[in-house]
């Protein structure tokens, strides 16, 4: 008996311990309350100051969003309207283009279906093939010195013909 009132004792004491152990962090949490309370209050004027700080600081960088903003817009516009000066300079530029090489071609003859005696001709074979083919069709006033250059040109798409010839001459007159 003696043994179970010693352990009933001892069961009595660790049960004041544990309620003493339960309260204290009770305790703990309650003065930590109190000393965050304490910090805030202390804290209150400097919070204050930063939030102050805080919304100068977001103001100052939205200003500088929408200068930044109407100035690319700005540029915007000004590159915009460079853009639309160069693509009109573009355009005429592309006619005067087209104008000088359909000028070029009045000088130019395509003569298609004639057979190509070699693999390669030269300038001077080819010319003479045409000198050939303008004296068989009556035209006898044409001599070497009013052809340019004449020379084949392969067709775009593979084809059984032979490639056709280019007769590029001195002056208009001749070609007609």
């Amino acid at each position: 008996m003696a043994a179970t009132k010693r352990l009933r004792k001892e069961n009595e004491e660790l049960r004041n311990d544990i309620s003493k152990l339960q309260k204290k962090p009770d305790k703990i949490t309650e003065e930590m309350s109190k000393i965050n309370d304490k910090t805030d209050q202390i804290e209150g004027g400097h919070v204050a100051k930063d939030r102050e700080k805080s919304i100068q600081f977001v103001s100052d960088q939205y200003d500088d969003l929408v200068s930044f903003k109407n100035d690319t817009n700005t540029d915007l516009k000004y590159i915009k309207s460079q853009v639309e000066i160069i693509s009109t300079k573009c355009e005429k530029i592309a006619k005067a283009v087209d104008q000088l090489e359909d000028y070029s071609y009045q000088y130019n003859l395509k003569i298609v279906g004639i057979p190509q005696e070699q693999a390669t001709e030269t300038a001077e074979q080819t010319a003479n093939l045409c000198l050939n083919l303008f004296k068989a069709i009556g035209a006898d006033d044409v001599i070497l010195q009013d052809i340019d250059i004449a020379h084949r040109i392969p067709a775009r798409r593979f084809t059984d013909r032979p490639n056709a010839i280019i007769c590029k001459f001195v002056r208009r007159l001749a070609r007609k």
